[in-house]
């Protein structure tokens, strides 16, 4: 015999149980209390509806906690793409907060030699340290400023992809349109500053 256990009108295990083994005395009554004949083709997640006795499809989540697990989708393709770093040459560059600070006072160096304030560091003309610990060389300010507009414009890029799939997500009002919404589509690729 097939049956179904179910709890609060989901079924959560099918299995065949050998019709020489009655199930009262086999397990509790609390346990027996769950279980129903099953016909085939009832799946885990199905609704069982005790009052007529039938099953039927999944029900359907509520409106926000699609909405919930779209949001979330969104916030791990951001995280992936951050903590992969911003593209560059073929290495990456960090997208940490720590990094884009010091990113941040490598550009005001670089505008100040590019105005004749100070001279472009050696240490920079060195290179900066992709995720892959490569030096990304800066033989001049103008290549460090270019760097540093890259990158920033990358981030931001991937932040205002972030934020407009959840504007979509917050202005959806039916399963259609939040079905519409794809968390893994439209972010920018390639070298910062491109899409």
């Amino acid at each position: 015999m097939r049956y179904a256990r179910h709890e609060g009108g989901i079924v959560r295990d099918v299995f065949n149980w050998p019709d020489d083994v009655p199930v009262l005395g086999s397990v509790s009554a609390e346990a027996a209390a769950q279980l129903v004949p099953a016909p085939e083709g009832v799946k885990l997640g199905d609704a069982y509806d005790a009052a007529s006795q039938t099953f039927g499809p999944p029900p359907l989540p509520p409106l926000e906690d699609v909405r919930l697990r779209l949001k979330g989708q969104v916030e791990m393709e951001l995280l992936e793409r951050i903590l992969a770093g911003a593209p560059v040459g073929g290495l990456h560059v960090s997208l940490e907060d720590a990094s884009r600070a010091d990113l941040g006072g490598m550009a005001t160096t670089a505008a100040a030699a590019l105005a004749g304030s100070v001279p472009w560091p050696a240490e920079y003309v060195r290179g900066w340290i992709s995720n892959e610990n490569v030096r990304i060389p800066m033989e001049a300010p103008e290549v460090g400023l270019q760097l540093a507009s890259g990158v920033g414009a990358y981030y931001a890029g991937l932040r205002q992809h972030s934020r407009d799939l959840k504007d979509a997500i917050a202005a959806a009002t039916t399963r259609e349109q939040l079905a519409a919404i794809a968390p893994a589509e439209g972010w920018p690729t390639g070298e910062p500053g491109n899409a």
